[in-house]
């Protein structure tokens, strides 16, 4: 007779989204190490489609990181400076 075990992870909204955020990280990674010299195209003739749309699709994750970042930075400065709010920073 074969048993089953069900094991229930509790996870935070959090950690499933930061979860999934590195798996759709290391996918993209795997992807353009797997297309070698044709996952750095931009444009041209040498790159098929899918190839171009991959690498300006990891491109544009970068940007929206890096706007995500700066979005984040500036809702600080004006939260503390222009509108007197108290620090949310966590210390530890």
């Amino acid at each position: 007779m074969e048993q089953q075990v069900i094991v229930i992870l509790e996870v935070t909204a959090v950690e499933a989204a930061v979860a999934v955020a590195v798996v759709i990280i290391l996918e993209e990674q795997l992807s353009l190490e797997l297309m070698g010299s044709q996952g750095i195209g931009w444009e041209g003739d040498d790159f098929n489609e899918q190839e171009l749309n991959t690498v300006r699709e990891w491109l544009w994750g970068k940007a929206i990181s890096i706007y995500g970042g700066s979005f984040e930075v500036q809702n600080n400065i004006i939260s503390k400076n222009i509108l007197g709010l108290p620090e949310t920073t966590q210390k530890g």
